[in-house]
């Protein structure tokens, strides 16, 4: 029997508008806080900044700001 592997699927934050990007970070830092220090961390900052990243999240982690993304 085959079994079938859920396909991860990410969100880029720079994407978002900028409403969603709010309502996102307002999420992310009333339940995983964990998360919101780290991406409020000035070296993970400079970091992303010096190899010109981007933040990447699941979107199931999102999706309790409105449903979907």
């Amino acid at each position: 029997m085959k079994t079938r592997t859920p396909t991860l699927r990410l969100v880029r934050m720079s994407q978002l508008s900028p409403e969603k990007r709010r309502e996102a970070w307002r999420n992310i830092k009333e339940n995983n806080h964990q998360l919101a220090a780290l991406l409020s961390d000035p070296q993970f900052q400079s970091l992303k900044d010096h190899f010109d990243g981007d933040v990447l999240l699941k979107a199931e982690d999102l999706e309790a700001v409105d449903g979907k993304y």
